[in-house]
């Protein structure tokens, strides 16, 4: 990561903000769906998270500053130093992004992926079928492994550890996969 910074300092001088007004999520290549409303992650979450991700050949370590309840989910990444490296936020009504690094990103690719983690079982299904896709929970002694179908083809695979401490997130029609560690207090 410490290779990155530089190129992250540099990103971070010619910033830029997207903003959006809540654009439909390609889940697959034909069937777009939209975000939940905030209410929908199932507990409140503060905390910061060790991201690590790979997109294709790029790779993409940080700290996150992670949270989301009724009112929105707030992500600030950081780096080595602290420094903050970007935001993504969402209230229900839009979406921002202010991350370089993510320049061609939308931001509601990564809410989408964090709903999935994060937003009761019970309104993913729900909100997949409305869509024509299928979503699934199943608990193992490990994990709890959700999956996004559309008919046979799984399209990600997410998986949480018991403790929900972890989360791997692969999306599989896309070609990504990236890792969310807590952190601890101690």
């Amino acid at each position: 990561m410490k290779r990155l910074f530089p190129i992250f300092a540099a990103a971070m001088i010619f910033a830029s903000c997207a903003s959006s007004s809540l654009n439909k999520v390609f889940v697959t290549n034909l069937k777009r769906v939209s975000l939940l409303p905030p209410d929908a992650i199932s507990k409140e979450i503060d905390s910061y998270q060790l991201f690590n991700g790979s997109f294709g050949e790029k790779s993409i370590s940080a700290l996150l500053y992670l949270t989301a309840d009724k009112s929105g989910i707030q992500i600030v990444m950081l780096n080595d130093f602290g420094i903050e490296m970007g935001t993504i936020s969402y209230d229900g009504e839009s979406a921002e992004m202010d991350a370089p690094m993510l320049e061609n990103a939308k931001p509601e690719y990564i809410l989408l992926d964090l709903q999935n983690a994060y937003a009761d079982a019970e309104k993913l299904q729900a909100h997949y079928k409305k869509h024509g896709l299928t979503f699934t929970q199943e608990k193992t002694s490990d994990a709890i492994l959700r999956k996004i179908k559309n008919g046979d083809d799984e399209i990600e695979e997410i998986t949480i550890s018991n403790d929900g401490a972890n989360v791997r997130i692969v999306n599989k029609l896309r070609g990504y996969e990236y890792n969310l560690e807590e952190e601890s207090d101690e």
